[in-house]
């Protein structure tokens, strides 16, 4: 609906950004922790979206410090 088209997605868990972000030449990167969008921003613009810890990613049981549902670096709701 905002006519936006994803060309590329990575998902690395909890490794550093940077690198790929540099590798393949981001234009912008996105992340729902600052931990990883705070590091990115040296490479590329970079911004945190909240995530909705009510979200069903959230209530599947992910977990892991870099899951959907991990809410450490992120206010209390």
């Amino acid at each position: 609906s905002w006519g936006v088209t994803v060309d590329e997605a990575y998902f690395l868990g909890g490794l550093s950004k940077n690198q790929v972000l540099k590798a393949f030449n981001a234009h912008i990167f996105f992340d729902d922790q600052d931990k990883h969008a705070g590091p990115a921003s040296e490479v590329v613009p970079s911004a945190r979206v909240p995530y909705k810890t009510s979200s069903k990613l959230f209530e599947s049981g992910a977990s892991g410090p870099d899951s959907p549902g991990n809410t450490e670096d992120q206010p209390p709701r």
